[in-house]
């Protein structure tokens, strides 16, 4: 298939072009801005990426794009930028020859939607919001439109290559330079999945027949406290909380065992694995 990736020189995008070429798709990176070897988006210009998708005889679109670099991301106002990108693109697919898209969504949705959050009301979770407004647009662009549509809701992504900003890498580099790690809520219960299981999940999607919203985790969860405990008895990493454990609340966001993906695919790799062969 001839497959449009946006936001391919991210994180997940990155891993995912490697991914779909293995499996012999031809894939097409794009990017909002100039940039060498990506196709330039440009939503203002409709009838110009229209046109470049009929060229180019673009079967499948899977996009990634939005926001997620720097500490700030999950209260940037530049999520309001992304929701906005987000839905003009969804428009330009519908009336488009792509016959599939695949869009990502985030865990956090369910954090927005249990707290019964909108844009805008909570900075604190304007990533979150973002997402569930994006998830909304999508749905109410593709539902009547004949084409396949798909939103996978990501948990919590490590891997190679991921920014030194996240927490495994950060607490991988407190490790290998014998420095004290301060631990931010000790009490969140996340469900870590690694990159390259991202990449072959959503390869997978791109290719079959599936739902319409599908989770991509493990259904397992592992606090924030558990991966410090395990790090100090494995590595000796040293370690303090920023606030006393009784000060935080529990935090859960873990993927529904019931998700489609496990009907059809089964992630194969888990955090410690990935510590231990990171720190060996």
């Amino acid at each position: 298939m001839n497959i449009l990736v946006t936001g391919a020189q991210g994180f997940i995008g990155r891993h995912l072009l490697e991914e779909l070429n293995k499996r012999g798709h031809r894939t097409f990176p794009s990017s909002r801005k100039d940039r060498n070897g990506f196709l330039k988006l440009d939503v203002q210009r409709p009838q110009q990426m229209l046109q470049m998708i009929k060229e180019l005889k673009l079967d499948v679109a899977v996009n990634l794009a939005w926001h997620t670099s720097g500490g700030d991301y999950l209260t940037s106002p530049v999520n309001g930028e992304a929701l906005e990108w987000n839905r003009e693109f969804f428009k330009i697919v519908r009336d488009s020859s792509i016959y599939k898209i695949v869009s990502i969504g985030s865990s956090a949705e369910y954090t927005a939607k249990s707290n019964d959050l909108s844009v805008g009301t909570n900075l604190e979770w304007l990533y979150a919001t973002s997402k569930v407004a994006a998830h909304r647009s999508f749905v109410e662009t593709f539902n009547s439109s004949g084409i396949d549509f798909v939103w996978l809701r990501i948990f919590q992504v490590y891997g190679p290559g991921q920014s030194s900003q996240r927490f495994v890498p950060s607490l991988c580099d407190h490790i290998r330079r014998s420095r004290l790690f301060t631990l931010s809520n000790p009490n969140a219960v996340r469900d870590w999945i690694d990159v390259r299981d991202v990449a072959t999940s959503i390869a997978h999607i791109v290719e079959k027949a599936v739902e319409r919203e599908i989770d991509i985790g493990t259904s397992y969860g592992l606090s924030n406290l558990e991966i410090c405990n395990y790090a100090q008895q494995r590595f000796n990493l040293s370690w303090e909380l920023d606030l006393p454990l009784n000060e935080t609340g529990l935090q859960t966001l873990v993927a529904d065992s019931n998700s489609p993906l496990f009907h059809y695919f089964k992630p194969s790799k888990n955090l410690f694995d990935y510590l231990d062969y990171s720190l060996s």
